[in-house]
């Protein structure tokens, strides 16, 4: 979460259905019934540096940036933020963990 920079004034940020409830809540605003939820372990492994940006500047934000500052400067950016998860081997590991939830109509 370090790399993530923060959201702009007023908008709730990449993780606010994070806490548990909201994102149930939700789905419950959608008329769905909530029945089952939680959190799952979801690390990225990139063998190398090439696969990491291959898999990083897919997003559409990321390819609107490139649009702007140019690839070079978006990829050194990118694997710059990576350094902190580089592994012994060379490649790179990122823990994550997403929060999901399944609801019946």
């Amino acid at each position: 979460m370090a790399c993530v920079p923060p959201p702009p004034p007023g908008a709730e940020g990449p993780f606010a259905l994070s806490e548990p409830g909201k994102l149930e809540a939700l789905l419950e605003q959608a008329g769905l019934t909530p029945q089952e939820s939680g959190d799952v372990s979801c690390p990225f492994e990139y063998p190398d540096d090439e696969t990491a940006w291959r898999a990083l500047s897919s997003p559409g934000p990321l390819v609107a940036a490139i649009q702007y500052a140019g690839e070079e400067k978006i990829k050194q950016a990118i694997l710059t933020s990576l350094a902190p998860f580089k592994t012994p081997s060379g490649g790179y590991r990122q823990e994550n963990r997403f929060r999901y939830a399944i609801a019946i109509a």
